[in-house]
């Protein structure tokens, strides 16, 4: 899910204004956007494990361990958000 979030307080005088990204979890570059720059980086770690290839973390959606066809899966569902 990506949305923003705006919260207004005042106090008197005092007034703010607070925005919240919201990020899914397949925007793995964490740009704010499901897109080809994470679909690359979900390439990349393609059937690696996450001992032998640490840095594929953030690729592995279902955190099992593996980058395989379950993260592709879980990737396309958000496509485009």
């Amino acid at each position: 899910f990506k949305g923003k979030l705006k919260v207004n307080s005042s106090a008197g005088f005092l007034s703010s204004n607070i925005s919240l990204n919201i990020l899914t979890k397949a925007d793995i570059n964490k740009d704010g956007k499901v897109n080809i720059f994470d679909l690359a980086i979900l390439g990349k770690c393609w059937k690696k494990s996450l001992t032998e290839k640490p840095e594929c973390m953030e690729a592995d959606l279902n955190e099992d361990g593996i980058v395989d066809k379950q993260d592709l899966e879980i990737f396309c569902k958000h496509w485009g958000l």
